[in-house]
């Protein structure tokens, strides 16, 4: 697999952002990003039952720049790998 610059810019940007972010908060974005769920990400998070659709949306719009970042790194990450495996089933 061939990395490009971009990619190492990106993965070295997310993680500075992410410096500041609560350990909770980190598990909503990876959660979040592999479930499409904002509530079932933030129960898996550990929010309270009681708050967690408030939470989840309150969740969803404040680190929105960091679910982008998340979802472009996975996309990066894993496009190539889908892109070879469908070609080796195609042959």
């Amino acid at each position: 697999m061939c990395v490009s610059p971009a990619w190492f810019k990106l993965v070295n940007r997310r993680m500075r952002q992410n410096d500041h972010l609560s350990e909770q908060r980190q598990i909503f974005i990876k959660e979040f990003c592999a479930l499409g769920d904002h509530v079932q990400a933030a129960r898996r998070a550990g929010y309270s039952e009681k708050t967690v659709a408030n939470q989840a949306c309150k969740l969803k719009r404040e680190l929105a720049s960091e679910i982008r970042e998340e979802l472009t790194l996975n996309f990066i990450t894993h496009a190539p790998k889908a892109l070879q495996t469908l070609r080796e089933l195609a042959e």
